[in-house]
């Protein structure tokens, strides 16, 4: 696999960086804050039901639809590398093993 195969968001946070310890630190930010987003998902879900919801750090952002999310996101000058979005369905969701 070559850089040219990674997904776009990631050879845009590889090339932004100037060192292997920077790209790790931040790759370990960024898996940290799905990990929380997702830990909070049911809370979120009963309080902003069918919603998207982006997570910056401590900061939540909620709103009707993706593109409004990242208006948001983006007006708070939260670089999109920086942030986890999730839809808060209320519809069950099943997983294939």
């Amino acid at each position: 696999m070559g850089f040219e195969d990674l997904p776009e968001d990631i050879r845009l946070l590889l090339d932004s960086v100037t060192s292997p310890e920077e790209i790790l630190e931040r790759l370990q930010v960024r898996r940290d804050t799905f990990i929380r987003l997702s830990d909070m998902r049911e809370d979120l879900t009963k309080e902003h039901p069918n919603k998207w919801a982006a997570l910056h750090a401590d900061d939540l952002v909620v709103a009707e639809s993706l593109t409004e999310l990242l208006e948001k996101c983006d007006e708070r000058g939260y670089d999109r590398d920086s942030i986890a979005t999730r839809f808060l369905t209320t519809e069950e969701r099943v997983r294939v093993l």
